[in-house]
């Protein structure tokens, strides 16, 4: 397999020649390309670390599987501060020219469509992960969010008990025994 070591990853690629050649990319890809992913977080994304290889698997799929990781500033959602968060995205596609040729790939691949050149937009790809990796509700682990210390109450929030409510149907219990 022919690697290319810490180099900028490329924009597009033709998945099937890189597949043929079994080309991998390992590098780090610049936050500021990124711009749906930035616009995501708060104040700071750090360089996204990025690993993909290229293959035909045995049914003579062209193959992109891959990583990328980075370490992202969120806002918390019960606290409202700032904080960091590392996410992760693992993925394995395998390119497709039209959505009807998606339903015939086995189940642990997903499509990906090429363009009119057969060309991937491989940035968009890796900022599409990421962007799923992000937590839907950010928050920071119960241990080090700051709600919940400085809430106040005023006065006492009496203990009420709940009465148990009579059976509605207990009447009608009482006929069909009657009727017997």
């Amino acid at each position: 397999m022919r690697t290319m070591r810490k180099t900028k990853i490329p924009v597009f690629i033709d998945p099937s020649k890189v597949a043929q050649q079994k080309l991998s990319f390992s590098g780090l890809l610049p936050s500021k390309n990124l711009k749906r992913l930035v616009a995501e977080c708060q104040n700071s994304c750090s360089e996204i670390k990025v690993d993909i290889e290229c293959s035909i698997d045995v049914q003579g799929l062209a193959c992109i599987k891959g990583s990328a990781s980075a370490d992202i500033e969120l806002v918390c959602q019960r606290c409202v501060q700032s904080y960091h968060q590392a996410i992760e995205a693992h993925f394995c596609y395998s390119p497709v020219d039209s959505s009807s040729d998606a339903d015939e790939l086995p189940e642990n691949y997903d499509a990906v469509e090429v363009d009119d050149h057969g060309l991937l937009q491989l940035h968009h790809l890796i900022e599409d992960e990421l962007i799923l990796a992000i937590p839907l509700i950010a928050m920071h682990d119960d241990s080090s969010c700051f709600s919940g210390k400085n809430d106040v109450t005023i006065g006492d929030i009496p203990n009420v008990e709940i009465e148990e409510r009579k059976n509605p149907f207990e009447a009608l219990a009482s006929l069909k025994k009657l009727s017997k």
